[in-house]
């Protein structure tokens, strides 16, 4: 298991970086992407909500958007709940599922896991990596962990 210290913005361009996000989807078809580091992702990535809220019609899982290197990883699924660690598991194995098939097709990257559902999730970070760190072990994830 490999966990780092610092900011996910800082892993930009290194590879996947995996930003935390809810199910909702607006009636404009973007995808509530108001707070934390979904607020910033859709700063730096204008058009993510729009894509975003397109997937989001589907189901609310996780999303690959490869031209930013974004993967969206629900921890919510109204943004005004607090996170929900069934959905964050359930996010969590969907992503080591998705990294089984990167491997399968011989595509190596890393993928930078931020303190999902702990700041405005309301959840305790130890809580959160004893629910995902026994499914997120693939060397290929690297957890960030705020200074």
């Amino acid at each position: 298991m490999n966990i780092v210290k610092g900011d996910i913005w800082d892993f930009e361009g290194k590879g996947y970086l995996i930003i935390p996000t809810n199910g909702i989807v607006k009636q404009n078809g973007e995808a509530v992407m108001g707070a934390g580091l979904a607020k910033q992702a859709a700063k730096r990535y204008p058009n993510l909500p729009r894509q975003l809220g397109t997937h989001l019609k589907i189901g609310n899982g996780i999303y690959f958007f490869p031209e930013y290197q974004v993967v969206t990883f629900p921890t919510k699924n109204h943004w005004k709940d607090k996170s929900d660690i069934n959905l964050i598991m359930r996010s969590a194995t969907e992503l080591a599922k998705a990294i089984t098939t990167f491997r399968y097709q011989q595509r190596e990257f890393q993928f930078y896991v931020p303190q999902v559902g702990c700041g405005l999730g309301g959840l305790n970070w130890a809580d959160v990596y004893r629910a995902i760190g026994p499914i997120l072990t693939d060397p290929m994830i690297i957890f960030v962990v705020k200074e």
